[in-house]
């Protein structure tokens, strides 16, 4: 037999079909659909079960970064199948709020989410001084003199994700210059608040574990992600321009 044509050898002509057979197949809004599918079924595993062992939330994280990955390349490919269609310059390609921007997106709109579920339950906590008084009285059963901070941090930092992030989504909107450099800075504080909270939770002794380290581990990773692309992007560049 010709080494050339045998099965683990096959001709061109069967390798560029399975090619294009495949390219049909992975189209941009194929991309666009699976990477929603993604998130949508990250967000529902995250209701029905919201474990924070160390093996289900990187299961989560995995789920969301396939999703986000998929989603932004088929809403990249799309975009500038549109503006090459449309005779766009090189320029133009690279502007307009899609590609890596949509996950960026996301992100956001889920921070801010989030954020607001959480403030409905706390607010009232907040107001009604139980939850402060049980936790930081002397004699109290969950006593502990690290609760004071830590409910400060868990309480502020999300009132402040609730005020601050509409801000940001409307800088984002707006195509503002500002809204990389607030992104830069919202990352750290984020970084430092989460990592202030991992410290003083950590001396907590009822609340150590590896659980505590997996929302320093994400905050880390958006920050590694998302600092350098704000940074040295060309869409970045093209988009924020007013």
């Amino acid at each position: 037999m010709n080494e050339a044509t045998s099965p683990s050898n096959p001709p061109p002509s069967v390798t560029t079909a399975t090619a294009s057979r495949l390219e049909r197949l992975l189209t941009p809004d194929t991309k666009i659909a699976v990477g929603a599918w993604l998130l949508l079924m990250t967000g529902i595993l995250a209701f029905i079960n919201p474990s924070d062992l160390s093996s289900a939330a990187a299961f989560r994280l995995t789920l969301a970064v396939a999703g986000f990955v998929l989603y932004g390349i088929g809403r990249t490919e799309k975009n500038r199948e549109r503006l090459v269609k449309a005779g766009a310059t090189g320029t133009e390609l690279h502007s307009g709020l899609s590609g890596w921007l949509i996950a960026l997106l996301i992100m956001l709109c889920v921070t801010l989410v989030s954020a607001i579920f959480q403030a409905i339950s706390d607010v009232p906590q907040i107001i009604s001084g139980r939850v402060w008084a049980e936790f930081t009285t002397p004699g109290r059963p969950p006593y502990h003199p690290s609760w004071r901070l830590l409910l400060a941090l868990d309480w502020g930092s999300n009132l402040f994700t609730v005020a601050f992030m509409p801000v940001v989504l409307a800088l984002f909107f707006q195509k503002k210059k500002l809204f990389p450099k607030v992104m830069f800075w919202i990352l750290l504080v984020f970084v430092t608040l989460v990592a202030l909270r991992f410290g003083v939770a950590n001396r907590i002794s009822f609340l150590r574990g590896d659980a505590l380290a997996m929302p320093l581990l994400f905050a880390v990773i958006k920050a590694v992600i998302w600092i350098p692309y704000l940074r040295v992007s060309k869409r970045v560049k093209a988009t924020f321009v007013n």
